[in-house]
Parts: structure tokens; C-alpha cells; sequence
């Protein structure tokens, strides 16, 4: 497969890689990941490896709302970040509230994700003019914008605050034109799809021009002909996938390994020994694998149904057990994908999180609930004449927030 590098403006390189076979590894999970392998819920899906950990346990098994509050946007909430002092609800924008419910700032969001950054003070988004906006977490104001690779038409799975930068995964379809045909001449536009990863040095003090803009960014891009991209990083290790490949880099975007894969991926997150697990849609059926750095395939298992459009990450356990939401069944995985148990939920799942101890936490229409290692179900909450529509986050001060269709949930122990 052709990558094509692009070190700066007007300077770039091909180099084409031979896609490895997978092999067949071992079914032995890892060992238990400790707390330093948790994510930080300032990123969807708990932070950059996308595999929805919380730092830490619950204190008990019944909670209640210390307050809620309604949202101000009308779309339904997709995420809750929480980061320092305050949280993020993003729907079809977003907008910040502090840990006592009142909103402090908000904004337009465009094709990608937002990340709260408590370190920097901001919230840094894709605008709705496809490029990275970055605005005072109270207050909004405006701090800086930076032009991106993809442009307007282009929609951004990762989005990741790094050093005095940024790392994007993005994939982009330029807006059909005549001036491509196909080779049959029957005049439909053939846009030629882009997928790419973006590094972006702008300094700890950036210099801006006019609107903000970051003037003479360092940037680093690799891109490939494919229509989508999903992608995630554990520590030093990224990997990205695109309909046929996977690849493990390091963080200056050098590729290390490349396999070939069967299906077009859809999801992704890792653990934190960097292992690959891949949400993969082949002849509309929904499998998720597991890939080692190395190319072994560790792990399989096909999900029963039609695939779906946009499903979630898998959500990895600190003991390597894989959780996966689909529809209203509920299935928790062991080595090898071996099924441990299965349950059929409610209503849909909005959202996993899962806690250093095994319990896994799951938004059910208005129920919050939760199951143990065996699979037994309690409910922890209930927001009555409510769905809930995010996965919960954990905060660092150890309460549960989570937000319905309209309102958003502070949780303390009952």
C-alpha cells in the first residue's frame, strides 16, 4: 500500500509498504493492566486508546443526582468529558459547565471530535469550516485556529492534544466535480478519497496573524487513498486502520509494521501493551479481532445481526476482557474471544465504562446499570421519564456524570 509523507509544504515522499499476513498468536490474555493504564475522560471514549477506562472504582453500588441541569443545545448528547474543574457535553456542539452545573461557555462543532484540556485552558474543536479551533474553557473566547490538511470536506475520528500540538486522524471525499469521470463515461464524479494522520507543532507560545490564526505551524502528514480512517494510541504506540490495512507507527508518524486485513474497519481502541482491537464490518457482518504489534491475531468473534454504521470502540477491561454493545445485547469476552457471558439489556446501551475492578457500567434507557464479573445486573441509577444518551464518566473527585436526551447528571453515593 502507497503512503505518501509529507514533511512540509511542497516536500513530500511515496514510500509503498508490503502488507504482512496476519498469524495466528496466542489466546493468553496480558497481564492486569494497573490504574496507569486507565484513560483520562477528557477525550471521547476515555482518552486516546479509546478503550473506555475509568481511573477509579465507584464508592458504592446505589447513587442519586446532586443536582442536573438542562442542557442548552437541542441536538442529543454524544459524549460527557470531565478534566480539572469542569465537563464538556458534546452534541452538536458542545458546551462547558462547571462541576456545580453552570454553564460557562459553548460552541459550533463541526465533522470531529472535542477535547476539554484542563492543562491548557481550552476546548479545542473542529470548526464547522473544517479547522481546529481552540477557545478559553471559561468564557469561550477564542485562543488560536490552525488550517488543517483535510479542509472543509474532511472528518476527524481523533483529535489528541500532544506536547505543543496536536496529533489528527482524518479522512476526506473532495466534493464530487465533472471534471473526474469514470471510465465508463456515464459522467458520475469519482472523487478520490483521502485518509490521513496529521502531526502539528505550533510552540508554546504560538505566533498568530489575523482571526487568531497559527502562522508557519511544524507539520507532518501521512496520507493513503481510502475513504475512512479509525485510529488510536496507547502510550508510544499508534495505530490506524483503513479498509484492507493496519498499521502500528510511532508518535513521529513512523510506520513500523503494516498488515493486511479482511473488511473495512469501523472502530478501534487499544490496550496498553498496544494490542489492536478492531471493530470490522465484512459482507454486512460485524467482527471484532484483536492484533498484536507484532501481527498476531489474538482474538475473534463475530457478532450476530447486520453490522452497524457507527458502532463504539470495543471497551477493554483491565483484565483484558472485551465488552461489546450491539443493539440490546450485552457481551463480555475472554481470551481468544471466548464468549463469558451475554445479556440482553433493557434498551440499547448509550455507552460502556469500565472500572479497575470489573465492574462495567452501561447507560440503559433510564437506567444506569452495572455488572460484575459474572455478568449480574444491579441498577445504580435511575433518571425517571428519562433516556440516558452518553456513556458515564467517572471524575477525578470519584462522582458519575452522565446526560440524558435534555439534562445532565451529577451522581453522588446515595
Amino acid at each position: 500500500m502507497k503512503l505518501t509523507i509529507a514533511t512540509k509544504p511542497g516536500a513530500q515522499e511515496e514510500k509503498v509498504l508490503a502488507l504482512k499476513e496476519l498469524t495466528k498468536g496466542t489466546s493468553a490474555a496480558p497481564a492486569r493492566a494497573g490504574l496507569a493504564a486507565a484513560g483520562k475522560p477528557s477525550s471521547a471514549f476515555g482518552g486516546p486508546a479509546q478503550s473506555s477506562r475509568a481511573a477509579r472504582d465507584l464508592a458504592g453500588s446505589a447513587w442519586k443526582a446532586r443536582w442536573k441541569t438542562r442542557l442548552s443545545s437541542t441536538d442529543i448528547p454524544r459524549h460527557v468529558l470531565a478534566d480539572g474543574a469542569h465537563l464538556l457535553v458534546q452534541s452538536g456542539g458542545w458546551q462547558v459547565l462547571d462541576t456545580g452545573g453552570q454553564a460557562v461557555s459553548s460552541g459550533q462543532l463541526g465533522a470531529g471530535q472535542v477535547v476539554l484540556d484542563a492543562t491548557r485552558g481550552v476546548v479545542c474543536a473542529i470548526n464547522l469550516n473544517g479547522m481546529l479551533e481552540a477557545h478559553d474553557i471559561v468564557g469561550g473566547k477564542r485562543r488560536f485556529l490552525v488550517m488543517l490538511k483535510g479542509g472543509e470536506d474532511a472528518q476527524y475520528p481523533l483529535v489528541l492534544p500532544e506536547g505543543d500540538g496536536f496529533l489528527l486522524a482524518g479522512s476526506q471525499v473532495p466534493r464530487g466535480g465533472f471534471e473526474q469521470l469514470d471510465p465508463a463515461g456515464r459522467g458520475s464524479p469519482q472523487p478520490v478519497p483521502t485518509a490521513f494522520l496529521q502531526k502539528l507543532d505550533i510552540g508554546a507560545t504560538p505566533r498568530l496573524g489575523a482571526g487568531k490564526l497559527v502562522l508557519s505551524p511544524r507539520n507532518l502528514s501521512v496520507s493513503l487513498e481510502a475513504p475512512q480512517i479509525v485510529a488510536a494510541r496507547s502510550g508510544a504506540i499508534l495505530a490506524f486502520a483503513v479498509p484492507g490495512a493496519l498499521f502500528f507507527a510511532d508518535q513521529d508518524l513512523q510506520v513500523s509494521a503494516a498488515y493486511a486485513i479482511a473488511g473495512q474497519p469501523n472502530a478501534i481502541s487499544l490496550d496498553e501493551t498496544g494490542r489492536a482491537h478492531l471493530i470490522m464490518m465484512a459482507s454486512n457482518r460485524q467482527e471484532l479481532l484483536v492484533i498484536s504489534p507484532s501481527g498476531e491475531l489474538q482474538a475473534s468473534h463475530a457478532q450476530p445481526g447486520a453490522a452497524e454504521d457507527y458502532p463504539r470502540p470495543p471497551t477493554i477491561g483491565f483484565d483484558h476482557t472485551v465488552y461489546l454493545a450491539k443493539g440490546s445485547r450485552l457481551v463480555a469476552l475472554g481470551a481468544g474471544g471466548r464468549e463469558r457471558w451475554q445479556r440482553d439489556t433493557t434498551a440499547p446501551s448509550a455507552g460502556l465504562l469500565i472500572t479497575p475492578s470489573g465492574l462495567l457500567l452501561s447507560s440503559e434507557g433510564p437506567e444506569l446499570a452495572g455488572y460484575d464479573a459474572a455478568g449480574k445486573r444491579v441498577v445504580l441509577f435511575e433518571a425517571k421519564g428519562e433516556r440516558l444518551c452518553t456513556a458515564p464518566v467517572v471524575t477525578a473527585t470519584g462522582h458519575l456524570v452522565v446526560a440524558s436526551e435534555r439534562q445532565l447528571f451529577w451522581l453522588e453515593p446515595a
